[in-house]
């Protein structure tokens, strides 16, 4: 996003994406930290295109680097090890 609207020149597809220096930066945040009071729910509505709120599987994020110009961010489900979302992002 950039001003608050989507950087559309910088999708790829659902999931690859390319860096757009000086116009949108790409931020990845993961969050799997449970705690003993259980889990947490969501009071209000989230943006759909900028997040996806999952409160069924969980797992940790597994990050490769290619070489200098491309990566992936991988959502590894901790059950079954299986991948379960994933993301390229490529300069």
């Amino acid at each position: 996003m950039a001003n608050g609207t989507v950087d559309s020149a910088s999708v790829i597809n659902t999931h690859a994406y390319k860096s757009n220096p000086g116009v949108s930066i790409t931020h990845i945040v993961n969050g799997q930290a449970g705690n003993i009071e259980s889990h947490s729910t969501y009071s209000r509505a989230l943006l759909p295109i900028t997040n996806v709120p999952e409160t069924t599987h969980y797992g940790f994020q597994k990050l490769t680097v290619f070489n200098s110009t491309a990566i992936q961010f991988q959502f590894i489900h901790g059950a079954d090890g299986a991948v379960l979302d994933y993301v390229n992002i490529v300069k």
